[in-house]
């Protein structure tokens, strides 16, 4: 059996040390390895021990195993291998805690027509989790790319769409009052550079408003959901982490009822490595808002050609971290990835390639991501 080893270095875990407020580093060796991994949407038995192993040095230089909060693990969840294949829904019930409706509550397809709504899909994938006590994450109230063509083409002035998304968002909060208990209510509300507020529909036909508008609807149709702003490119200081913290503060002041926020996380190998001092400097500004953090929509990408092994590798470097770092900081309640299995991933239709970014193979085989995760957050 052949084995890949990388170099070994330093890294920083960050401590949160809550009674005395402060901050302490502690260096951490960590060696990653794996094994015989096949150039396809499939690892083999070696590589998930060779995961394993990397991911025990993680857990276990990162402290994780007796910290006093859990993570709930998460997955979106599509619908139709949810009810056409028994190893999706194995998969799904043996090691995930949460779930989020991948696309099914989003505007557009939970009313494509004025005020006729469609549940179909939801409801399906809420019962399921319902019946297997699974907690669910709701989304896609409201995000600028869910706009149904009817409402952005429809002339309606800004009274009407007011009432429009206040019905929207009463009608879908209400209906799954007690069985989904977060919801995502604001999604990319930013521009790209965090310099504005993106200017799309929302903004143009209501006004910044929008935002206050949704949290307070949403706490209004369920007032015991937890309810998160979530966003994309704040995991590091910078502009548009600052962006994104002036509006926190903003909706704090006004006393709108925000209970935490979101960073999706889609992460690819070619980007940039988020470093874990940065991301713990923005898990604790966030914390220190009085805000709760989960990670909604992680994916690492660009798994693909070749170098397969070392690219499997550094992808389980790059979830175990995060997986770490969430453990880490207790406002972290959740971790959630974007998609059950490599068979299934929006990175295939929207790059036009056939990736690897997620933690089980095409054939529902775990990953050394898979490994790198469950040892971080002491999960079956």
């Amino acid at each position: 059996m052949r084995h890949l080893f990388f170099r070994s270095k330093w890294f920083w875990i960050v401590v949160f040390v809550t009674l005395t407020a402060t901050v302490a580093f502690y260096p951490v060796w960590m060696t990653w390895g794996a094994g015989d991994l096949v150039p396809s949407r499939q690892t083999t038995q070696s590589g998930n021990a060779d995961g394993q192993a990397a991911a025990n040095s993680l857990a276990t230089a990162g402290a994780t195993k007796n910290l006093p909060h859990t993570v709930a693990l998460g997955t979106a969840v599509r619908l139709g291998p949810l009810t056409t294949e028994a190893a999706y829904r194995d998969t799904l019930l043996s090691h995930f805690t949460s779930v989020t409706p991948e696309n099914a509550l989003d505007f557009r397809y939970s009313e494509p027509r004025p005020g006729d709504y469609d549940f179909t899909a939801a409801d399906t994938i809420v019962n399921f989790a319902h019946d297997h006590n699974l907690s669910v994450f709701g989304n896609g109230l409201v995000w600028f790319q869910a706009v149904p063509d009817w409402l952005k083409n429809g002339n309606y002035t800004r009274a009407q769409v007011i009432a429009i998304l206040r019905s929207h968002i009463f009608t879908v909060v209400s209906r799954y009052r007690g069985r989904i208990d977060s919801w995502e209510v604001v999604d990319e509300a930013l521009s790209k550079d965090g310099s504005a507020l993106r200017d799309s529909f929302w903004l143009q036909t209501i006004g910044p408003d929008y935002i206050a508008m949704a949290f307070q609807w949403a706490h209004e149709a369920d007032p015991n959901a937890a309810l998160y702003y979530n966003e994309y490119g704040i995991e590091m200081p910078g502009p548009k982490f600052d962006a994104l913290y002036a509006l926190l503060t903003s909706l704090i002041k006004q006393g709108v009822p925000i209970s935490g926020v979101g960073f999706q996380l889609h992460e690819d190998l070619t980007f940039g490595k988020p470093t874990m001092k940065g991301v713990a400097t923005n898990f604790s500004r966030i914390s220190a808002l009085g805000l709760k953090i989960r990670i909604t929509e992680m994916d690492v990408g660009s798994v693909t050609g070749s170098n397969i092994q070392q690219k499997l590798a550094e992808q389980a470097n790059r979830y175990g971290t995060m997986a770490t770092l969430c453990m880490l900081a207790k406002a972290c309640v959740a971790f959630t990835v974007w998609g059950l299995t490599d068979k299934y991933t929006w990175i295939d239709a929207f790059y036009h390639r056939q990736d690897m970014p997620l933690l089980f193979d095409s054939n529902y085989k775990p990953k050394p991501a898979f490994y790198a995760v469950r040892n971080a957050l002491k999960t079956p």
